[in-house]
């Protein structure tokens, strides 16, 4: 998965809003359960550094697009034993499955979001999720952030949730 310098800058200034955020749990194995009850697979936790560790599952296919390759996936990051982030990323490269895959996406963000933080979604990361803006909220024990990346030259388009 490639994401650009501009998502990596975007990811670290919404890193820093809100320090005490925290997922309510970061144990790697109970995180990888709920991310399966969600219908994501669960991939292989590996080591990035010294003390960084990730897990990122392969792509699904976004419903009704299986043949043009639009797909879902996530990325669960942290230190050796404890997950500090979790990501959603929906890379949509039919424009005509676009609602399709932003309803996949706001059906397992919320579902993650109870899971990962005990409160549903709030109406500005639903709205986000719904159309081109950016968007960041406090929930529950964390935070989310949603932005989006449109690939240059060409109609495909990336969606990050962000959950923290």
């Amino acid at each position: 998965m490639n994401i650009s310098i501009c998502g990596v800058a975007l990811l670290a200034l919404f890193t820093t809003l809100d320090c005490s955020a925290a997922l309510q749990t970061d144990d790697p194995a109970v995180v990888c359960a709920i991310l399966r009850d969600t219908q994501l697979l669960a991939g292989n936790r590996t080591q990035t550094s010294s003390n960084g560790a990730r897990c990122q599952s392969p792509g699904r296919p976004v419903r009704g697009d299986e043949r043009q390759g639009s797909e879902m996936t996530y990325l669960a990051e942290g230190e050796e034993g404890r997950v500090k982030r979790v990501s959603l990323i929906v890379k949509v490269k039919n424009p005509n499955v676009l609602d399709a895959a932003e309803r996949e996406l706001l059906h397992a963000s919320n579902r993650l979001s109870v899971r990962l933080l005990g409160l549903s979604i709030p109406t500005q990361i639903r709205e986000a999720l719904k159309k081109p803006a950016a968007a960041n909220a406090l929930v529950g024990s964390g935070s989310i952030h949603v932005y989006r990346e449109q690939a240059k030259g060409s109609h495909a388009l990336s969606i990050f949730v962000v959950m923290e």
